[in-house]
């Protein structure tokens, strides 16, 4: 039986996403254990493109939502700046023929436009949101437009209004003022 290491092959891709291969015949592989990557984060998490410039002069603006566990992109929209030679363009999930996340870029390509959009990550992104790396771009239309800076940062949860507060000290008022005046009769046979 060959160790478990060896029954694995896994290569380094050029924008730093590790792809690998199971040899042991399961035809399965969990490309976040071998990457050492295990989440646990649960819900889902929206994330702003924080000064996204790009090699133009251009930006890219708006938000997509992830779930980091199992890295589905629930929802997109992403919109780029008008230059002198690029019109922008505004970039949606319910229009990406396919859209991929993983620890280190969000990759989406449109068949409308032939358009195609990559956000690379410096690091593995989390929660707390990740840098952007200068080898992104965004491709529409023969034009192409680096990334040369930004960040993804989560939105802050909301805070509830102070009419939700009210109704929920009231409510555990009443469950309190309701235990209190309930006589419970203990006897011991």
């Amino acid at each position: 039986m060959r160790h478990q290491a060896s029954e694995r092959l896994a290569e380094k891709h050029s924008l730093g996403v590790i792809h690998a291969q199971d040899f042991s015949g399961s035809g399965r592989f969990d490309w976040r254990a071998h990457a050492g990557f295990n989440a646990g984060f649960g819900n889902d998490i929206t994330f702003n493109l924080d000064n996204v410039k790009l090699v133009d002069g251009g930006t890219l603006t708006g938000w997509f939502t992830a779930n980091l566990d199992t890295f589905d992109i629930v929802d997109f929209e992403i919109t780029s700046s008008a230059n002198s030679t690029f019109t922008g363009a505004t970039y949606t999930k319910s229009g990406a023929s396919s859209a991929t996340l993983l620890p280190q870029y969000l990759w989406a390509t449109f068949s409308a436009g032939n358009s195609i959009l990559l956000l690379n990550f410096k690091d593995a992104i989390t929660p707390k949101g990740v840098e952007l790396a200068n080898t992104g771009y965004e491709f529409a239309g023969g034009y192409s437009r680096a990334t040369v800076s930004g960040s993804l940062s989560p939105l802050a949860a909301p805070v509830p209004e102070p009419a939700t507060w009210a109704m929920m000290i009231g409510g555990l008022a009443l469950v309190g003022s309701s235990m209190r005046r309930r006589k419970v009769k203990v006897s011991f046979a």
